[in-house]
């Protein structure tokens, strides 16, 4: 057996072992999981998982990148804002497979629909509305879809919602 090292390959092999083992510890029971719903810190947080990486707002594609920096935006007020972190987060949902009830499917054409209408001279998000009765439409129509990425409304929440 000059030449041969079994003990070097079973270590070789253990090693990779390891390595495949803690990858997979390390990622999250959303990518065993389908037709569950998560929150939009979780899509913020694990962009790697997203099911799509361009989604299309108010009529304009914003791509992944672009997304994540609206997620990662303080909504301060801004009904714009506060109604987009949800409606990313429903079509995250939708395109990873959660089932859409009715009343959510309504609220996601509802979110498309005030983003269209209140759009600003650039038409692009955030719009800077923080008051007055279109404000008030768009916190109800989040109050519907958060609802459902959290869970309480639809198919339920995903084990590892984080």
């Amino acid at each position: 057996m000059a030449g041969r090292t079994p003990v070097g390959g079973r270590t070789l092999l253990l090693a990779l072992l390891a390595l495949a083992l803690l990858q997979w510890a390390s990622t999250p029971l959303l990518a065993q999981e389908e037709g569950c719903t998560l929150a939009s810190g979780f899509w913020k947080d694990h962009p790697g998982l997203w099911p799509v990486t361009e989604l299309t707002l108010d009529g304009a594609t914003y791509m992944q990148e672009e997304l994540i920096e609206l997620l990662e935006t303080p909504p301060q007020g801004d009904a714009s804002l506060i109604l987009a972190h949800a409606l990313i987060a429903a079509m995250l949902n939708v395109a990873f497979g959660a089932e859409v009830p009715a009343d959510v499917a309504a609220a996601l054409d509802a979110a498309q629909a005030w983003l269209i209408v209140n759009r600003d001279t650039d038409e692009r998000l955030p719009f800077g509305i923080t008051g007055g009765p279109a404000r008030a439409e768009a916190i109800a129509i989040s109050e519907v879809l958060n609802a459902y990425n959290e869970g309480s409304l639809g198919p339920g929440p995903c084990h590892d919602s984080e």
